[in-house]
């Protein structure tokens, strides 16, 4: 936060064994996701000997859309190495390490210099809270909605779909300036077991979230991902907890919404995999605030696939977009009456051998006094259109952890 730097970058890690701060940048490209593997490439060759560098990015839930003014800065996707980076390994402050990336015949000692000299080490106070002076609006409203559901629901009788994923933008526009690193202190505070992530490609705007979804990790030809979809809220009561644990686990519309997932997956990686495992029944993922139906899949890679053939395959998966996959995208093209931009996208990283990516889920797009969040709901054969709303009130309320507010609102 208190860094001079235009652009700036902070990652974390699931289970916060590593986080990642950065600031400045070394290195960067905006590629078309038609490029993805020429760049993805290139990155690879250059980190070939720097095991421990590593490009972040992440790209738009519906690339080959045209950017809004809105997400414009970001792109179609942009990865870059930031100039200055500070990385602490596990929670103890002794195993920080900071680092200062440079491309050898590009960059000059004086020019980096003059960068290092830039940085801030009188760090202000990051409060928790800020003021809930506020307006909001959604979109769509609360009548559109259920007529987009209606519209989804008359689709699914006809066979034309199985699930589609119908997202809700809700702005907010704040009294005054937020720092979207005090919002992300908070979510960090407040949300553990997610990926915590802030990209900021100019001094207005942060794209930030916290989400519990990996699209997936390598480790050179070693390959971890997963299925998640359907939603219960927590409960303080740990009998009610139970109860909601178990009617989600039995709950025959949830477990097919997350089953269209978990065979997207598993039909996307078999001609790239030299095998696949997974669980034959999901488990319940449990969150601090929701709980979720949860597949974990491992797999081996074939020699020849790189990480732009995984983003290719595997994203949007059903979680986010629905199945058919180009049928939903088709709909949601019609329906939704905003630029989703990053959020559903994956972000993360790539490095000489390995990449990490979440989908940008539970995240918001904040821009001076103006704050953006985006959520979700899987939409089914059976589904409601008013518990579809109140589970997407509950997630966006969840963001911010001012559930009384956004209510009132």
């Amino acid at each position: 936060s208190a860094q001079p730097f235009t652009q700036k970058l902070f990652w974390s890690s699931r289970n916060r064994t590593t986080c990642i701060a950065g600031v400045g940048v070394a290195d960067a490209f905006m590629p078309h996701p038609s490029s993805l593997e020429k760049h993805f490439s290139d990155i690879q060759q250059k980190l070939k000997y720097s095991p421990e560098a590593r490009y972040f990015g992440g790209i738009r839930f519906a690339p080959h859309q045209t950017p809004s003014q809105e997400w414009a800065d970001f792109g179609a996707s942009t990865f870059f190495l930031p100039r200055f980076e500070l990385h602490v390994e596990s929670s103890r402050r002794r195993d920080a390490k900071f680092i200062c990336n440079f491309i050898g015949g590009k960059d000059t000692l004086q020019n980096i210099l003059l960068e290092a000299k830039k940085l801030c080490f009188d760090f202000p106070v990051l409060i928790e809270n800020f003021a809930h002076n506020f307006a909001q609006e959604n979109i769509p409203d609360a009548e559109k909605w259920k007529q987009n559901i209606y519209h989804l629901l008359a689709q699914f009788k006809k066979g034309t779909l199985q699930k589609t994923v119908l997202a809700r933008k809700a702005d907010f526009e704040f009294s005054s300036d937020l720092n979207p690193f005090q919002l992300l202190k908070n979510l960090y505070r407040t949300k553990p077991y997610c990926y915590h992530f802030l990209f900021q490609p100019s001094a207005d705007k942060a794209f930030l979230g916290a989400t519990p979804e990996r699209l997936y990790k390598r480790n050179r030809k070693s390959l971890w991902s997963e299925s998640v979809a359907g939603t219960r809220p927590r409960s303080e009561n740990p009998k009610e907890d139970i109860q909601l644990h178990d009617d989600l686990l039995h709950s025959e519309k949830d477990r097919r919404e997350q089953a269209f997932v978990t065979r997207f997956i598993h039909r996307a990686l078999a001609e790239k995999c030299e095998s696949i495992q997974g669980a034959l029944e999901p488990m319940v993922l449990m969150l601090s605030r929701r709980m979720h139906l949860y597949t974990r899949i491992t797999a081996e890679l074939k020699d020849s696939v790189s990480d732009a053939n995984l983003i290719h395959a595997l994203h949007p998966t059903p979680a986010v977009c629905g199945e058919p996959k180009e049928a939903s995208l088709s709909i949601l093209a019609k329906l939704e009456d905003f630029d989703r931009g990053w959020y559903a996208g994956p972000v993360g990283w790539i490095s000489g051998e390995g990449a990490e990516f979440a989908v940008a889920i539970r995240s918001g797009l904040c821009q001076g006094n103006e704050l953006s969040l985006y959520s979700g709901a899987g939409i089914v054969e059976g589904s409601v259109a008013e518990e579809e709303w109140a589970e997407i009130e509950g997630k966006i309320s969840d963001f911010m952890e001012i559930d009384a507010v956004l209510h009132e609102a």
